[in-house]
């Protein structure tokens, strides 16, 4: 219950700023997978630090009262009261996703936590005093800005760490037995992750460009069309080979290993 409680609590402190975000920036949820279970997102079991609701929401956004403790100085009594908020929140949720789980509709329940994230956020905010409120307001900015940087499209959505650190982890959560095929998925999911890389840099290095372009008053509309058209052609052109080795990896795992390729940020 602890973990759980603190888990939900990383949804009021920050579900909020990522559903804008998410609306700007992430893609759309998921359709369920093809055995009919919970989509990707919606993790495993029932409110555990790793499955169920909480672990869903701890995945996607994390958070803790130790961080309102340390940033915002709450105190004792106001600890008391974001827990209860928190454990409220918890328990609609738990329920939700069970009820999920036994009807096997999935469509709305998103759409239904972050409801409910933003409902227990504006709880939260009524117990701060305006000092507080002004810092956890920037505590949501920062969430916000995060979850865009990590939310946008060819990214691997938060997961850090280098290239090979990221073909690790990947093949460690796919738990393939067989060495041949682990061999063969480890350099397919390589290759994705090399051009997930080149995506981003493309991405920075186009950004940089257009600010230069943008310091040239004196640059025609043809000429900074032209150079539009530049940065395009290439992105999509990586865009395109980072799908065709997305889609030559789904060929060769299964319905359940796609799925953890897409929890962890390799396929979409």
């Amino acid at each position: 219950m602890v973990g759980m409680r603190r888990l939900v609590l990383g949804a009021v402190l920050a579900l909020g700023a990522a559903a804008g975000a998410v609306a700007q920036d992430g893609p759309p949820p998921p359709p369920p997978p093809p055995d009919g279970g919970p989509p990707p997102w919606a993790g495993g079991g029932r409110g555990g630090d790793r499955g169920g609701p909480g672990g869903m929401i701890g995945r996607w956004i994390g958070g803790s009262i130790e961080e309102m403790q340390k940033e915002l100085g709450i105190t004792d009594e106001q600890k008391t009261k974001i827990e209860e908020i928190a454990s409220k929140t918890g328990e609609t949720i738990r329920a939700k996703f069970d009820e999920a789980r036994s009807t096997g509709n999935w469509q709305n329940l998103r759409g239904e936590i972050e409801k409910l994230g933003n409902e227990a956020l504006e709880k939260v905010k009524g117990t701060l005093t305006p000092e507080q409120q002004e810092k956890f307001a920037k505590m949501q900015a920062e969430r916000r800005s995060r979850w865009s940087s990590f939310g946008g499209r060819g990214g691997d959505r938060g997961r850090g760490g280098s290239p090979e650190e990221r073909v690790k982890r990947v093949m460690d959560a796919l738990k393939i037995e067989k060495a041949d095929e682990a061999d063969a998925v480890k350099a397919l999911v390589a290759k994705v992750v090399e051009l997930q890389e080149k995506v981003r840099g493309n991405e920075r290095e186009a950004r940089d460009k257009a600010g230069e372009l943008l310091k040239n008053e004196d640059m025609a509309d043809d000429a900074l069309e032209e150079r539009l058209r530049g940065f395009r052609a290439e992105h999509k052109k990586l865009e395109e080979l980072l799908l065709g080795a997305q889609d030559e990896l789904r060929k060769v795992v299964t319905a359940r290993q796609e799925i953890v390729l897409f929890q962890q940020g390799i396929v979409r």
